[in-house]
């Protein structure tokens, strides 16, 4: 019997390397997954991955940064499996560059997609929640650069510290 059974989680940001790894490991202890990325074939390949082991999961692909799709994509997972228990939001790309060298349209595109997308998927999911009677967990990957700034990586480290705070 795992710690998860019985458990539903949405996995924003569910390619096969960090997300994908999250999706397994909860699934080990039972979750059933909602595998959700903006490259739908990346979503897909974790779902592929997961049902070779022999685990429930489903692809939900999607933007997260678009409040249609969040909405679409909750209501897939809910409708699919009833509830949604975690949310685990890995979702947002990231980018390096000095002060000096930051460019507008990559730093939009980072706080879309780590703060945008993250303030969306909790909304929907706590909606969700709430409505289901859920008591869930939402988890945002914050990492180091949250805490404590670093070089080269000004923009990373100011949506992650966003996200802590949010």
């Amino acid at each position: 019997m795992g710690r998860l059974d019985g458990k539903v989680a949405l996995i924003v940001g569910a390619s096969p390397n960090n997300g994908g790894t999250a999706a397994h490991f909860m699934a080990r202890e039972g979750a059933k997954i909602v595998a959700s990325d903006i490259v739908p074939e990346a979503g897909q390949a974790t779902v592929d991955f997961l049902h070779s082991r022999g685990y429930d999961a489903i692809a939900a692909p999607g933007d997260a940064t678009e409040e249609s799709v969040v909405r679409a994509m909750v209501k897939q997972a809910v409708d699919h499996y009833g509830k949604i228990d975690i949310l685990l939001n890995m979702a947002g790309r990231q980018y390096r560059w000095s002060v000096w060298d930051i460019n507008l349209h990559d730093w939009n595109r980072e706080i879309k997609g780590f703060l945008t997308g993250g303030m969306l998927t909790t909304k929907y999911v706590a909606a969700s929640m709430i409505e289901k009677g859920v008591h869930g967990a939402i988890i945002h990957i914050i990492s180091d650069a949250g805490h404590q700034g670093e070089q080269h990586n000004s923009g990373y480290s100011a949506v992650k510290a966003g996200l802590l705070n949010f």
